[in-house]
């Protein structure tokens, strides 16, 4: 309905899911408009842009209701969204679906529903809602869940000053401050109530990117012969299980040769493990190398593939040249002690080496800042119980995933202790380690119960240093289980 003074009563809208990544040409004619320059931030989603509008559209106390995907709470595109909440609404309502299917055609979506006031009343309570239910839906569970009667929901209510945290503005379901009857963040507060972050003290990178690992079905199309060319040859990547890549290397000379670095995946992470024994190749070619004439038979062989070479969009900028790795990053990151991380994990699966290890941008890679906190000793608190706990209320997350980039990495609370003090922990590490590099690790039921023994004793060392209650580790114990 449309007031006479302008501006709508009501606005409802299911609008369209669809990233920016893959799709920067419906963006950017937005993005140039007065409205897109307001409201447009990189990896956004577009229907973050339908929110901007409703509000702009509504009159003083127009209420809001869109169905959407989840992700928007914590998306780093979705911080000015999450501001504008904050500035020009009140939240009513949040219907977080997380892993229950709600659209046949869309099995993979985690859906919820916002229902918004635009008024910035911060007396309106905002009642919302997690639903542990999986699988498909019906009407009747759907009924259920909406009518807050669902008994495998979960129901909270929150006053606007408790559903945002920190400069990102997270919006979190069960409130920063929410005494619900678990009593989940009696924990985690006490782990917030510390000054010291991990990105205070430690280094947290991404992996290296190349803009074009190999040929694919993408890519092919913008040469010019397919000479010598076929689908999955490496460009920068070789597949040291493929005969092709391995053909290309052979002709390589000694110093050609020089310039090739171990390369991992990050399916190659595990807790307390990272594979030594690497199946691929990274052709480490960074910006400290200004030529490769000295190098001929790389550039003969980047020469068949210089029109997907000069369209990465570094080249087009005249950031690097055309043999250049896009983000390279600096070497050390990836040839010293470091942890490593997968971005998105199920749980919080860090590992330590201290070997060449070059990965690419779907592993962080984090390393000393300064001699004052021992990688090890941080490994032992990420790997644990209540650390999996932050991540998952405190964290990022898709669904039941947890997304481990920069950002709420660096936001994980560490404990300060002396360098003497982090010695028990560091040793109970390496003890850890000394088996997870054996070779049969992986298939080995006896020495994984090991680890799990030494896992136990580093969670009642970290459940003591907090001071958890009795009934905070139980808390713990069973979230941690349920996952």
């Amino acid at each position: 309905m449309f007031r006479d003074n302008g501006g709508f009563d009501i606005v409802i809208g299911n609008p369209p899911y669809l990233g920016e990544s893959g799709n920067k040409e419906i963006f950017r004619p937005i993005a140039r408009t007065e409205f897109g320059k307001k409201y447009y931030m990189g990896k956004m989603d577009l229907f973050y842009f339908f929110f901007h509008l409703a509000l702009d559209i509504g009159n003083e106390n127009c209420e809001i209701a869109l169905i959407t995907t989840n992700y928007y709470t914590t998306a780093f595109g979705a911080k000015r969204l999450r501001g504008d909440f904050k500035e020009r609404a009140a939240i009513r309502r949040l219907i977080n679906f997380n892993e229950l299917k709600i659209f046949d055609s869309a099995k993979g979506q985690h859906n919820m529903i916002t229902i918004l006031t635009k008024n910035k009343d911060t007396n309106i309570f905002a009642k919302t809602c997690l639903t542990n239910r999986t699988g498909d839906t019906d009407a009747e569970i759907l009924n259920s869940i909406t009518s807050w009667s669902d008994n495998e929901s979960s129901y909270y209510e929150l006053a606007q000053v408790n559903i945002y945290e920190g400069d990102e503005n997270y919006i979190r379901i069960n409130g920063v401050k929410n005494n619900s009857v678990n009593h989940i963040d009696s924990v985690l507060n006490k782990m917030a109530s510390l000054e010291l972050r991990l990105g205070d003290i430690a280094n947290i990178n991404q992996g290296l990117v190349s803009g074009c690992d190999y040929v694919s079905g993408r890519n092919i199309q913008k040469l010019n012969s397919l000479k010598n060319v076929e689908n999955g040859d490496g460009i920068f990547i070789f597949d040291l299980e493929r005969d092709r890549d391995r053909e290309i290397i052979e002709r390589f000379s000694n110093d050609e040769k020089e310039l090739l670095r171990p390369f991992y995946k990050n399916s190659e992470i595990d807790r307390y493990y990272s594979n030594r024994k690497h199946k691929k190749l990274v052709l480490y070619i960074n910006k400290d190398i200004d030529s490769i004439d000295k190098y001929a038979n790389i550039k003969t062989y980047f020469s068949r593939y210089l029109p997907i070479l000069k369209d990465r969009r570094e080249v087009k900028n005249g950031k690097i040249k055309p043999f250049h790795l896009q983000w390279a990053r600096k070497e050390s990151i990836f040839t010293g002690k470091k942890i490593v991380v997968p971005y998105r994990t199920k749980k919080n699966a860090f590992a330590y080496n201290d070997v060449e290890w070059f990965c690419r941008s779907d592993v962080y890679v984090i390393t000393q800042q300064n001699t004052i906190y021992n990688l090890k000793y941080l490994l032992a608190l990420l790997n644990s119980k209540p650390y999996y706990l932050w991540l998952y209320y405190r964290g990022k997350r898709k669904g039941e995933i947890l997304e481990l980039f920069q950002i709420p990495l660096s936001e994980i609370p560490i404990k300060p202790l002396k360098k003497d003090e982090q010695e028990r922990y560091i040793d109970v590490v390496d003890d850890i380690l000394s088996i997870t590099r054996k070779e049969d690790y992986l298939v080995s039921v006896e020495e994984q119960a090991k680890v799990s023994n030494y896992d136990k004793k580093i969670n009642e060392m970290i459940y003591d240093m907090y001071g958890f209650t009795d009934s905070e580790i139980e808390i713990i114990e069973e979230h941690y289980g349920e996952k």
